[in-house]
């Protein structure tokens, strides 16, 4: 049920479960906030907060973490009341969203795309001279055509690329929080920018622009490096194989 209302809102579910334990009280429906936390648990994805000023400048990250007032604004890091951050930098890792969306046979069978690709362009380039009679997408670009030539790029490796923005919360507002986003450019074109393959790097509480944006991204490019240094396991549910990926992002 928690699944299937994923674009509606969570009042949604608890009206749905009100109703169903109403004829059947004996039932063990869990509610919101445990079905959620039920579901992190299995998929190992889950949100890391660090502490941001209340005016968005800064994210308290990097060479900010120890900071204790904003060097832009000067507002304390702190409530001096309740002795808690006055904002809160929510970033969710790549890693367990890219383990998780491969877990589906229909998502791994579409990502093979992109090493079918590999293949064809290997191909072409032996039969054409070095060269590629129809650049299609992407992956036919001579930026991605040198980044496997020089080993950067292998067989399991994923292409991301990464989005950050403003969002409009309610009408007639201006941006209401800034949400950065990873895009898996493995699939078919066309379905790059589909939902199910746009996966949310952090959320930035506004209302107000951030002013470092570099603080605000920090934990996440932080823990995609971890992740191209040290390799990605992933399991390939269609081959029942684990697969080390080396995430790599593309310009642009």
């Amino acid at each position: 049920m928690y699944l299937s209302i994923t674009n509606v809102s969570q009042e949604t579910y608890t009206l749905v479960r009100k109703a169903i334990l109403q004829q059947y009280p004996d039932e063990d429906i869990p509610s919101y906030h445990q079905i959620k936390k039920y579901v992190t648990e299995l998929s190992g994805v889950c949100s890391i907060e660090h502490d941001m000023c209340i005016n968005s400048c800064i994210a308290y990250t990097g060479l900010f973490k120890d900071l204790q007032t904003c060097p832009e604004c000067g507002k304390h890091r702190f409530d001096p009341f309740t002795k808690k951050a006055h904002q809160k930098l929510h970033t969710i890792p790549l890693g367990p969203q890219l383990q998780a969306i491969q877990q589906g046979a229909k998502n791994s069978l579409e990502a093979n795309y992109h090493l079918a690709v590999m293949e064809k362009i290997m191909k072409d380039l032996d039969l054409h001279d070095g060269k590629i009679p129809l650049i299609k997408d992407f992956f036919f670009g001579q930026a991605y055509i040198d980044k496997v030539d020089e080993g950067f790029i292998k067989e399991h490796d994923m292409v991301l690329m990464f989005s950050m923005d403003g969002a409009q919360l309610y009408a007639s507002k201006a941006s209401d929080c800034w949400i950065y986003i990873w895009i898996i450019f493995d699939y078919i074109p066309g379905t790059h920018y589909r939902k199910k393959h746009v996966l949310i790097g952090g959320f930035i509480p506004g209302p107000n622009k951030p002013k470092h944006a570099d603080s605000f991204t920090f934990p996440g490019l932080h823990h995609l490096a971890a992740l191209q240094r040290e390799g990605l396991c992933i399991w390939d549910c269609i081959t029942n194989t684990v697969n080390i990926s080396h995430p790599f992002l593309r310009n642009g």
